[in-house]
C-alpha cells in the first residue's frame, strides 16, 4: 500500500523523492514507524498507508499515535500529512482523532483504492499503478476547516 500511495502523490509532482517505511528515532520519543515520507515539489509530505480503516486498533493507541506523528509532522516542518486506505473510507473515530491532533499542523489528504488489488494492477502493462487503482485525494469531512 504504500508503495501505491506515493505512486499517486509523484504523479502530478514535477519532482519527487519518497522514503518508504521509515522507522523514525528522536531523543526523548519512542520509535515511530512511519509509511510515507516524501518531497514534492518542495513540499514535506509524510503519511501512513493502512489496509485497515483505522491507524490503530483502539482509541488509546490511536490517541497516542496521531500525537507522536503530529510532534513529527512539527519537528520536520512537514506541509501535508497523508492516510492513505484500501478501503472506501477511514473510520468516523480515525477522522475525528486526526481532525483534532494533526489537521491544526498540517494539510491532511485522505487516499481511498477501489476494489482492484496491486496484484490486478500489476498485470496490466503500461498503465500507471495511481490511475488503475485510481486513489483519489480529498480532504477528511470536518467541521473545522483544514488548512
Amino acid at each position: 500500500m504504500p508503495v501505491l500511495a506515493l505512486a499517486a502523490l509523484a504523479g502530478p509532482a514535477h519532482s519527487f523523492q519518497h522514503m518508504p517505511e521509515a522507522v523514525v528515532r528522536r531523543d526523548g520519543y519512542p520509535d515511530l514507524e512511519v509509511d510515507l515520507c516524501a518531497i514534492g515539489d518542495g513540499r514535506i509530505v509524510i503519511g501512513e498507508a493502512k489496509i485497515s480503516d483505522r491507524l490503530e486498533p483502539t482509541k488509546r493507541e490511536e490517541a497516542r499515535r496521531c500525537a507522536a506523528l503530529k510532534g513529527l509532522i512539527d519537528e520536520l516542518s512537514a506541509d501535508e500529512f497523508v492516510m492513505a486506505t484500501t478501503g472506501t473510507a477511514w473510520d468516523r473515530r480515525t477522522e475525528t482523532l486526526v481532525n483534532e491532533k494533526i489537521a491544526p499542523a498540517a494539510k491532511v489528504t485522505c487516499a481511498y483504492q477501489p476494489a482492484l488489488t496491486s496484484s490486478a494492477a500489476a498485470a496490466v502493462p503500461g498503465r500507471s499503478p495511481s490511475i488503475l487503482l485510481g486513489l483519489r485525494s480529498s480532504p477528511l469531512p470536518s467541521k473545522r476547516r483544514i488548512r
